[in-house]
């Protein structure tokens, strides 16, 4: 398993929750599915604790990047000492642009930090739920059996 399929399943339900928001698909079906594994079971737990982990180290990470173009934009603005040279400059305003995609996304995993654990501890005790009401369950008879008593 690659260690990017790793961290997705560390994120949880809510990276799928998220996937789904983007693109209007009905969010209902990802919760409280049974768990297929004890590796399941061992992710969805573990989620709770790595996804506000990883998604605050992402945060961080882009908030810094964007720190950083901000810093360069405008050392660069004042080294055109606003000139007609800072109009014809795109480099600085790219820069002041992607500025603002990174604080932008930085906010975004931030929320993702912040509901994260409250969205994956829910599907967790979900989970367990349905995966216990299925065990005790019987099996419903498929019609296909001819032995006696079966």
């Amino acid at each position: 398993m690659a260690i990017a399929d790793v961290l997705v399943k560390l994120a949880g339900t809510t990276i799928e929750v998220a996937e789904k928001w983007q693109v209007n698909r009905p969010i209902r079906p990802l919760f409280f599915k049974p768990y297929a594994s004890l590796g399941d079971f061992a992710y969805r737990g573990a989620s709770i604790v790595a996804a506000p982990i990883m998604g605050s180290g992402i945060s961080i990470g882009l908030l810094l990047l964007a720190g950083w173009k901000l810093l360069t934009a405008i050392v660069q603005a004042i080294g055109s000492n606003f000139s007609t040279r800072w109009e014809n400059d795109t480099s600085a305003a790219h820069k002041l642009a992607d500025s603002a995609d990174y604080a932008k996304w930085a906010g975004m995993f931030l929320v993702y930090a912040i509901i994260s654990p409250f969205l994956n501890a829910i599907d967790f005790i979900g989970a367990a739920f349905v995966t216990a009401i299925d065990a005790i369950t019987p099996a419903e008879d498929d019609g296909l059996s001819t032995g006696p008593g079966l």
